[in-house]
């Protein structure tokens, strides 16, 4: 299965890391550590693609994963829609423009119950920057 998401999915990877647990206070540590997403009218402009690896879930749990999303555009960067693949996997972006220069959280949680094995999820994001959507491309395996 590794092989055929590599040989498929030849990507520009996010290197997320250990995937952190949904947790009900955040310490300000945990905002330092997030991993960056850089979207620019440029980078926008063939599709930008990310994968994120989810890592081994326990089923029945819920992983939240976070980022911040940084804006390298010369102009305002507004999220015009998020899509996921299915009900299992919930987006909180930022619902007002991020200016040029700036960053903004963005997360997803994706929910294991009723899943097990390998998972491939989706989430596809347009945004004011580009006519072609940003998409992100989850996998992980449900143990």
């Amino acid at each position: 299965m590794k092989g055929w998401c590599c040989g498929l999915w030849m990507l520009l990877a996010v290197s997320c890391g250990e995937a952190s647990r949904s947790t009900t206070a955040e310490e300000p540590s945990q905002t330092a550590q997030r991993p960056i997403l850089a979207l620019s009218d440029s980078s926008l402009s063939g599709g930008q693609v990310d994968t994120v690896d989810m890592g081994r879930i326990h089923a029945g749990e819920q992983l939240k994963q976070e980022f911040l999303l940084r804006n390298d555009a010369s102009k305002p960067l507004l999220i015009l829609t998020v899509k996921t693949s299915c009900g299992c996997t919930q987006v909180d972006f930022p619902k007002t423009p991020i200016a040029p220069g700036e960053t903004s959280p963005f997360s997803f949680t994706f929910d294991s119950r009723g899943f097990s094995g390998f998972v491939f999820k989706h989430i596809t994001v347009s945004t004011s920057l580009s006519t072609e959507p940003y998409r992100m491309v989850l996998l992980g395996e449900v143990i």
